[in-house]
């Protein structure tokens, strides 16, 4: 676990100050078979309503520079660079799939699946006598990478990934032989 950032304490304060009632620090979490810490639980109980609610809460301290994405390490660590990969390939497929309405008997399907860091977009259903079952995107994030396994469109989504704030040597142009990638700008494994 990390040390506690320099307004840990404030940010406690602020909360139980506000009717919160701190119900974890930090608050542990499993995301698939990965461990991580946020700094503080917290629910707010309400008169009306027994369910309550909750929040969780990551306190950092900005006294310099902070790069979001590259601040985590493997293992049972705060939310980090992995997380943060997933986000933006989720926004981006999201994006695309804006793109792709479904019409008449064609449905645009975006498959994601956190736990594992697989996402796929794609359309299934009827083009005239013609079944359709067709994946135009595929990545996968894991083993601290973000493997684009199928690039189908003209979109070039590993140029987007890295618009989006993915550095080239996160990214694993995986559609190409192993043997070929070191000859990308991007990461060979």
């Amino acid at each position: 676990m990390s040390a506690k950032d320099t307004f840990h304490g404030r940010v406690r304060e602020a909360l139980v100050a506000e009717g919160w009632i701190i119900a974890h620090d930090p608050y542990r979490l499993t995301i698939g078979k990965r461990k991580a810490f946020i700094d503080l639980g917290a629910e707010m109980p309400l008169a009306a309503d027994k369910d309550g609610r909750k929040i969780a809460v990551e306190v950092k301290s900005f006294l310099g520079d902070v790069d979001f994405l590259h601040s985590g390490r493997t293992g049972a660590t705060g939310m980090g660079r992995i997380e943060g990969y997933g986000v933006i390939v989720r926004r981006v497929f999201e994006e695309i799939a804006a793109l792709m309405p479904s019409e008449d008997d064609l449905r645009t399907e975006l498959v994601i699946d956190e736990t594992a860091g697989h996402y796929q977009l794609g359309q299934v259903g009827w083009e005239r006598d013609r079944r359709v079952d067709d994946i135009y995107l595929h990545v996968d994030v894991s083993d601290d990478k973000v493997w684009v396994q199928h690039d189908g469109t003209d979109l070039k989504v590993a140029e987007m990934l890295v618009k989006e704030g993915i550095p080239r040597d996160q990214i694993v142009l995986a559609f190409h032989p192993p043997r070929l990638r070191k000859f990308t700008d991007f990461a060979a494994a």
